[in-house]
């Protein structure tokens, strides 16, 4: 088989989140929970492999990088994964507290803070001494005021969203829900709330140098500076939805949203507050995934002076460069086998069945794939199994084999 062109183009596979180190852009899948490495200059990337968590899928939310190792930190899983990259080892650390899946992370030097949506938990993991502490303050001023808030299970809920920023010491964490803006002093480990008034909710964040920008639930952007008590309100083009934004990044005088119902990401320039569409790219001859996400754009971020983005609706890496969407050619030549093995397994293990024959070698694992799998209980239909794996898989490995449907 032609190793090298299995995945020419394109992978099935929606990377969760990316951090970059060594040279190198270390992803984190999501569905899959497998790690990969990319060279940004060529696009080349390598298969390293499965995270060692509970058998399930969306177990990894971000993943940090501190001191030669990659953190992965926790989605639906119980534990922060440590990598070693030179040794390529795993350690788990155990999450101590209760959560209803943490949803977002940021780092600030030796620290993780991660927080749950459907929960009140902000959690400080230090990996440095690998202890946890729950960052916790007094909420009853917001409690017990106008500005509705849930309570479940004995929790708070202020829907924090997955996006944030941090300037200097602090860490700037929006909520959905009401209109506040959680403002954690990560060099104190205290919190305080800010209220952003003539808000109902909030989706996004991001600092320009002198201020912060903010997408609210009533498609308006808010210019917000709190140590001068600044808010303002500009409307946006009932057309243009900046309240279905949940992720943005400032790059220089530009910031970009990114869309949750679609893969429209839209740029504002901050010296005249103008909003536009940036085109995406033309998609002919892109096999598309039938892999799910919560969200059209999975994340958004800087790495190697550009933007990257990734969109789960065709599972592609893309940049921003000139204004422009450009789909980023990826190339997997390392490790391909294995990545076949391990994709196989975790959708065979999705179904109910098992995929494991003593003395199979990876022809024969295609062909499984291909054709069909009777299990002892029932039979099962792998052609959602083949397309979620990547029709880009299936088509190249028919060819190679020649196997029929």
């Amino acid at each position: 088989m032609a190793d090298e062109n299995l995945l020419l183009n394109y992978y099935p596979i929606i990377f969760e989140d990316a951090v970059e180190y060594d040279h190198s852009i270390w992803f984190a899948a999501s569905s899959f929970n497998g790690i990969f490495r990319m060279n940004p200059d060529l696009g080349d990337m390598e298969y390293i492999g499965q995270l060692p968590l509970e058998d399930r899928v969306g177990l990894c939310s971000s993943v940090k990088c501190y001191n030669g190792k990659l953190y992965f930190v926790p989605c639906n899983a119980e534990k922060i994964i440590e990598f070693d990259v030179q040794t390529r080892e795993y350690t788990s650390y155990k999450v101590p507290y209760e959560y209803g899946g943490f949803y977002g992370a940021g780092q600030y030097r030796n620290y993780i803070y991660f927080w749950s949506y459907e929960k009140f938990v902000i959690v400080r993991f230090d990996m440095d001494n690998k202890k946890f502490v729950k960052i916790e303050n007094s909420l009853m001023d917001i409690k017990a005021g106008s500005r509705a808030c849930m309570y479940h299970d004995g929790y708070w809920s202020f829907a924090l969203v997955r996006d944030f920023c941090i300037v200097q010491d602090h860490l700037f964490i929006p909520s959905s829900a009401i209109g506040v803006v959680f403002d954690i002093d990560m060099k104190a480990g205290s919190m305080q709330v800010w209220e952003v008034e003539g808000t109902k909710g909030l989706h996004t964040i991001c600092f320009d140098g002198t201020g912060f920008w903010l997408s609210e639930v009533e498609n308006r952007l808010v210019y917000w500076q709190p140590d001068k008590n600044v808010t303002k309100f500009i409307p946006i083009d009932a057309s243009v939805r900046i309240c279905d934004a949940r992720l943005s990044i400032c790059n220089g005088s530009k910031i970009f949203f990114s869309m949750d119902n679609s893969s429209e990401i839209l740029t504002l320039d901050a010296r005249d507050v103008k909003v536009q569409i940036i085109q995406d790219y033309k998609k002919e001859n892109v096999y598309w995934t039938s892999e799910l996400h919560t969200f059209k754009t999975v994340f958004m971020k800087e790495m190697f002076g550009k933007v990257w983005v990734m969109d789960s609706v065709d599972a592609s890496l893309q940049t921003i460069e000139n204004g422009n969407r450009i789909l980023y050619r990826v190339r997997l030549n390392s490790g391909i086998n294995e990545f076949i093995r391990d994709r196989m397994n975790s959708y065979f293990l999705r179904v109910g069945a098992e995929l494991d024959f003593p003395g199979y070698q990876l022809p024969d694992y295609i062909k499984i794939l291909l054709c069909s799998y009777k299990d002892k209980n029932k039979d099962i239909d792998l052609g959602v199994v083949k397309r979620s794996i990547g029709e880009q898989i299936h088509c190249e490995v028919k060819k190679t084999y020649g196997a029929e449907d």
